[in-house]
C-alpha cells in the first residue's frame, strides 16, 4: 500500500554516532508497517532528524470508523540519564471511504490476504492477522464447516493461542489446482468477546518443476538451521519454507550483532529473538529462537533460549544446540589416485655401462 500522509520525524542534538534509537509500532491487529528510517546528518549544525511512515501491509477491511497506531522513537543511549528517552506519536486513523456504498462487515469482523507457493513445506507461516502473545488469554479456530466440504480447512491449521495460519497438510496443498482459498477464522478474549476474520489465500505456481521442492506423504524435510553457507541453504529444501527453499540472512557486521548470519525457513519471524507457538510445534522449526544451548562467538537471548547475538554464522544441528562459529572449508586433500609412484626415476634411459679395456 501507498504510505500514509503522516510523516513521523524527530531531531536529536547528537550525531548519529552516539545515538542508538529504534523505531516500534503498537499496532493490534497488525495492519501497518513502519517505513524504514531514513537519517538525515548535520542538520542545523550537527543535529540528527530521523524520519518514518506508517505503510498499510496490504488490502484490508477496516476494521472500524478509526483505528489507533502507536509509534515509539527509542534512544537506548539515555539509558540511567535524566533525559526522556522516548518520543511516542499516538496516530489516529479514520476512514474516510466510510460514506462509500460497498459491502462493510461488522464491527467485530475484517478480512486479510495472504500469498504462499503451492509447493510450500509442513509448518509452512501463513498470516498471522492480529498479533497477540499466548498468556493474554485467546482463543482462535479455524471454522470447519462440513456442509460446503471445504478443501481449505483440511490444508490450513492455526495455532490455538496465537492465532498463527500455517500449512497443516503439505501434501493435499500440492495436489491442489486450486488458486484461491477463503478461510473463516474466528476468536475470542477472556471478556468473551468474538470476532471474525475471512482470510484469502492465494497460490502462486513457480511454473518450473526444477524450482520446486518435491512433496510426498510422510516426508519431512530437515531444518534450514543445518546449513552454515548461503550456496547450501538457497539451494536445499527445509521445513516451516513457503515455496520449499530455505533462505539465507547475512551477517551485517563482525562483531556482536541481532541480524547475524543463519538459514531460515522464514526470515521474517526466524529469528526474531521469540521462540512463539508455531516454532513451539516443531523445535527443528527455528532453533535460533528455541534452542536452549548457545555455543561459540554468540549470546543466548533474554529468556535464556535462542541466539541473541552474534559475531558469526549461526548453524543448529539439532533442536536444542546452536554453534556460531565462522565456517573454514576443508583444504583440498589430494587423493590416492592423483598421486603417482615412480618405481624408478622418470625420463631417464638406462644405458650399459661398458668396462672393458680398450687395447
Amino acid at each position: 500500500g501507498k504510505e500514509l500522509p503522516i510523516q513521523l520525524t524527530i531531531l536529536d542534538p547528537d550525531s548519529p554516532s552516539v545515538n542508538k534509537i529504534t523505531v516500534d509500532k503498537t499496532d493490534p491487529l497488525n495492519l501497518f508497517q513502519l517505513r524504514d528510517p531514513v537519517i538525515f546528518h548535520g542538520v542545523n549544525g550537527a543535529h540528527m532528524l530521523m524520519n518514518t511512515a506508517l505503510v498499510p501491509k496490504s488490502q484490508f477491511q477496516f476494521p472500524d470508523t478509526t483505528y489507533n497506531v502507536t509509534v515509539t522513537f527509542n534512544d537506548s543511549s539515555l539509558v540511567g540519564s535524566h533525559e526522556k528517552s522516548q518520543v511516542v506519536f499516538h496516530v489516529l486513523i479514520s476512514n474516510s471511504s466510510s460514506g462509500v456504498k460497498k459491502p462493510v462487515l461488522p464491527l467485530n469482523e475484517f478480512e486479510a490476504q495472504a500469498r504462499i507457493f503451492r509447493h510450500s513445506a509442513h509448518l509452512t507461516r501463513v498470516v498471522q492477522p492480529m498479533e497477540v502473545l499466548p498468556h493474554e488469554g485467546y482463543f482462535f479456530r479455524i471454522v470447519r464447516d462440513s456442509n460446503k466440504g471445504l478443501l481449505g480447512n483440511r490444508i490450513f491449521g492455526v495455532t490455538p493461542k496465537t492465532g498463527i495460519v500455517y500449512v497443516m497438510d503439505e501434501v493435499a496443498l500440492a495436489r491442489s489446482t486450486a488458486k484461491l482459498f477463503s478461510l473463516e477464522l474466528t476468536w475470542r478474549n477472556r471478556n468473551a468477546t468474538d470476532r471474525r476474520c475471512v482470510i484469502t489465500i492465494r497460490v502462486l505456481d513457480s511454473g518450473e518443476p526444477s524450482n520446486e521442492c518435491g512433496i510426498e506423504p510422510g516426508h519431512k524435510f530437515p531444518s534450514c538451521a543445518i546449513h552454515g553457507t548461503a550456496e547450501s541453504c538457497t539451494a536445499s529444501c527445509g521445513r516451516g519454507a513457503n515455496g520449499g527453499f530455505c533462505h539465507w540472512r547475512s551477517q551485517s557486521s563482525p562483531t556482536l550483532v541481532e541480524e547475524y548470519a543463519t538459514c531460515s525457513p522464514h526470515l521474517q519471524t526466524c529469528p526474531d529473538g521469540t521462540c512463539d507457538e508455531l516454532e513451539e510445534m516443531d523445535p527443528l522449526l527455528c532453533p535460533q529462537d528455541c534452542a536452549g544451548n548457545v555455543l561459540g562467538e554468540a549470546l543466548p537471548g533474554t529468556s535464556g533460549r535462542g541466539v541473541r547475538k552474534s559475531a558469526a554464522p549461526c548453524t543448529c544441528a539439532g533442536p536444542n544446540t546452536c554453534i556460531c562459529t565462522q565456517f573454514f572449508p576443508p583444504s583440498q586433500l589430494v587423493s590416492r589416485s592423483q598421486t603417482k609412484v615412480y618405481k624408478e626415476t622418470p625420463n631417464i634411459k638406462y644405458q650399459p655401462l661398458d668396462v672393458s679395456e680398450s687395447e
